[in-house]
């Protein structure tokens, strides 16, 4: 296992994270964030942020200097959650511009040159008037080729009543136009968010979900993800916070990273978000067997996840990583994002 800091925090820079990463021709490996800076909320979800990309061509162990490649348009909070997908040889990059808290534009741009420059923008939605955003890593290619990509969507942000729910766009064209699907995924108390998808051999669908309720929950689709199934929990304990669904290459067992650490009811985000952890299920998602903690300071805060194997048989997970205080202690004055390269046997036996 190794650990790399691919942008650390600093004065400048409270908060790096919510990354996508791809491996182009030749094993370069190319990563997308957003990049919080200085000035009012700092760190906060909400303060000044752009997306920026690094690029590594020694397996992740370093990285080159941070590139900006989308700035925040005047006016607007800022440019967040950016995803990448490889197709051919082509990428395909989103983004969320957030314009107020509940208003948001979701924006596709694509490259030519392996992400060197990137062509003018496309739009999904336009100022939706809703806070409405994909996740880190939105783009699933499907068995058949269409693309999918999960959304989180609220009318109502931080004020009494928020409730999150998930739908999907799925694309026949490689991102030219979508369709909205009619699947929603909806839970109780703050409701299903942050969704993470994996397609089995057969083409079901198995989607993880952060929700208030202390477990890691899981649907499923048979469509393609028109229709769902009702969210089940799937045994691992959890805070509020991410998970990572992925499939070990060649094989029918699931992969899953997220926080094993204890539920607390009257915890801002209803326990801390320690340690980050792995599991794997043979079952697809209805029970799992705990492999590592990644990492594991009391005072520790591992979420944001995306993760993505690469050729070599390494998982590479990007996470957000910071330490407290205290335990407990809400922190976004510091928060580096890191990048965990594991190798494959940690997942089989």
């Amino acid at each position: 296992m190794q650990l790399v800091t691919v942008s650390p925090c600093s004065k400048e820079r409270p908060r790096s994270d919510s990354a996508s990463l791809v491996e182009l021709a030749g094993g370069r490996l190319l990563i997308v964030y957003h990049g919080y800076r200085a000035g009012p909320e700092a760190g906060g979800d909400f303060g000044d942020a752009a997306i920026f990309s690094r690029s590594s061509t020694d397996g992740g162990s370093t990285w080159s200097e941070e590139r900006l490649l989308l700035d925040v348009d005047a006016g607007d909070v800022n440019v967040m959650n950016p995803s990448l997908a490889l197709l051919g040889d082509e990428l395909l990059l989103a983004c969320a511009r957030n314009h107020t808290r509940t208003d948001s534009s979701l924006e596709l741009r694509r490259s030519a040159d392996a992400g060197q420059t990137f062509g003018e923008p496309t739009f999904v939605w336009r100022r939706c008037g809703e806070h409405r955003f994909t996740m880190y890593d939105c783009f699933r290619r499907l068995h058949d080729g269409r693309l999918l990509m999960m959304m989180q969507s609220s009318a109502l942000i931080w004020e009494p009543g928020e409730k999150q729910w998930v739908d999907s766009y799925v694309s026949d064209d490689d991102g030219a136009t979508w369709t909205l699907q009619g699947g929603r995924i909806d839970l109780p108390m703050r409701g299903a968010m942050e969704p993470a998808v994996a397609q089995m051999p057969d083409g079901e669908l198995v989607c993880s979900l952060r929700t208030q309720l202390g477990r890691v929950f899981v649907t499923r689709s048979h469509d393609c993800g028109r229709t769902w199934e009702l969210p089940q929990p799937s045994g691992p304990i959890s805070p509020e916070s991410c998970t990572c669904l992925t499939p070990l290459p060649g094989t029918e067992r699931l992969v899953l990273f997220w926080n094993r650490g204890r539920y607390v009811h009257d915890h801002h985000h209803f326990g801390n978000r320690t340690p980050l952890s792995a599991a794997v299920s043979d079952d697809r998602g209805r029970t799992w067997r705990h492999v590592a903690d990644i990492e594991a300071h009391p005072a520790g805060e591992y979420t944001n996840l995306t993760c993505r194997f690469l050729a070599d048989g390494r998982a590479a997970l990007a996470y957000l990583a910071g330490i407290a205080d205290e335990p407990g202690a809400f922190n976004r004055t510091c928060l580096d994002l890191k990048l965990a390269l594991l190798p494959r046997s940690l997942f089989e036996g």
